[in-house]
């Protein structure tokens, strides 16, 4: 969990009235939201309601339609020019934007014909301009804390999914991020390989990291989430810390979709 100090802090990432749009189909309706030094958030709700979407505009690997993403103060992705005109960033400075807001993704997207070191190791050599010896010596620090140094030659195929998605942890990492987005990190795994990833998340919040997760794991967002924002459509339909959001909210929507996840979860009535 967040720091004691959170509240008084000021916002790392603010994002102010983001809009997405594929076609006509609008994904995201205009939302706001801030993310506090050490503060772990997560986004919830049904499958589109907008949150996958939501956390790729963060980093820009959706390009929103309108409204604008701050971090430390800094928009994301474009710059304002003479007469106030907003352009797209210089691909180079792009870059070193989104190597602030690492992404773990729900297939782990490692290169295979790299060993497990060399996925590491190799964002901090070409994008930050890591000397290999330190870059490596970091990875394996690293791939300690995620419990997978003993795999540091191993090829990604020799890996099950569990150990493959810790090892895209040690990787978003390795880049030294401000912020760690996480989108659902747990849903392309069997079940018992979850817990494994769920701990390094768990380890990560209780450090202090800075942490947006779409997650449909209700313990992992009631443990370790200083804050839930529930989605439904492209809003936010509640927002709050996770006991309020998930037990004592008289928000309507957000009530039902607590109530079928637990009736989903047990297999009978809510």
């Amino acid at each position: 969990m967040a720091a004691a100090d959170t509240a008084a802090s000021a916002p790392l990432l603010v994002v102010e009235n983001l809009r997405k749009s594929f076609g006509t189909h609008e994904v995201l309706k205009g939302v706001s939201l801030s993310v506090k030094p050490s503060q772990v958030v997560g986004l919830l709700g049904r499958s589109g309601s907008g949150k996958s979407t939501l956390l790729r505009c963060l980093n820009m690997l959706e390009v929103p339609t309108a409204g604008r993403i701050l971090l430390e103060g800094e928009e994301i992705g474009f710059e304002t020019v003479s007469g106030g005109r907003r352009r797209p960033l210089p691909a180079a400075q792009l870059a070193r934007q989104r190597a602030a807001m690492s992404m773990v993704f729900q297939h782990f997207n490692l290169w295979p014909h790299r060993t497990v070191l060399g996925n590491v190791v190799e964002g901090p050599i070409q994008v930050l301009g890591m000397a290999r010896d330190e870059a490596e010596a970091r990875g394996l620090d690293l791939l300690e804390r995620v419990g997978l140094r003993d795999k540091a030659g191993s090829y990604p195929i020799r890996l099950s999914g569990g150990q493959q998605q810790r090892v895209a942890i040690a990787r978003a990492l390795a880049m030294r991020p401000k912020i760690m987005l996480f989108d659902e990190p747990t849903s392309a795994l069997d079940p018992e390989l979850v817990g494994e990833v769920l701990q390094v998340m768990l380890d990560l919040a209780k450090s202090g990291t800075t942490m947006v997760v779409v997650t449909h794991e209700m313990s992992f967002a009631r443990n370790a989430c200083d804050e839930v924002v529930l989605l439904e459509g492209g809003d936010i339909v509640e927002r709050g810390t996770p006991d309020f959001v998930m037990s004592r909210s008289e928000n309507p929507r957000a009530r039902q979709f607590f109530a079928h996840h637990r009736q989903e979860k047990t297999g009978g009535p809510a």
